[in-house]
């Protein structure tokens, strides 16, 4: 039996791209380009709406984002202090966006994945 329930919602915020995709057990927010001081504030309105109808688990995928600036770091991790008890898992496969909450240290602070697969069936 699947599970996934496609969400027909696709957002566009400045240079930024969202869609939503209901999945067990939660929420996968899948964001495209980029997150800086353009596009913070409108995809925070997404963001806080994905936390408020998340089941247990909201994913957030950065698979897909070019450049995450200072304030798409911070936006991260006031979703991820929003969410609980809810848990946030974050999807960040490529280097830079990697290296940008390593180097910030919110490594230590989120829950971090290489792939959605892996993020999705973590326990």
């Amino acid at each position: 039996m699947d599970h996934n329930e496609s969400i027909a919602v696709e957002v566009v915020a400045a240079q930024a791209d969202v869609r939503l995709e209901r999945h067990e057990p939660g929420l996968v927010l899948a964001v495209a380009g980029e997150i800086d001081l353009t596009t913070a504030d409108r995809l925070r309105t997404i963001f806080d709406w994905a936390v408020q109808n998340a089941r247990t688990v909201l994913v957030i995928d950065l698979s897909d984002v070019t450049f995450i600036g200072s304030m798409g770091l911070r936006l991260l991790l006031e979703t991820h202090n929003q969410a609980k008890p809810r848990v946030v898992r974050i999807v960040a496969p490529h280097s830079v966006n990697r290296r940008a909450i390593e180097i910030t240290s919110l490594d230590q602070v989120l829950w971090m994945f290489t792939d959605l697969t892996a993020a999705l069936e973590a326990t």
